[in-house]
């Protein structure tokens, strides 16, 4: 997940020229993309408790 964090904020800062709000919008859609991720299974039902 770093390696998405940074390789987005470097697209951010150095190939589309945008600012320090972006980047701060970047590093808020990487945390709310794993929180959906990690949610997935249990959404789905398919976790199951041993």
């Amino acid at each position: 997940m770093w390696g998405v964090r940074i390789l987005f904020t470097y697209l951010v800062v150095h190939v589309w020229h945008l600012g320090l709000r972006e980047v701060w919008y970047c590093m808020i859609a990487c945390n709310v993309c794993k929180a959906v991720l990690l949610s997935l299974p249990f959404m789905t039902g398919r976790y199951r408790i041993s």
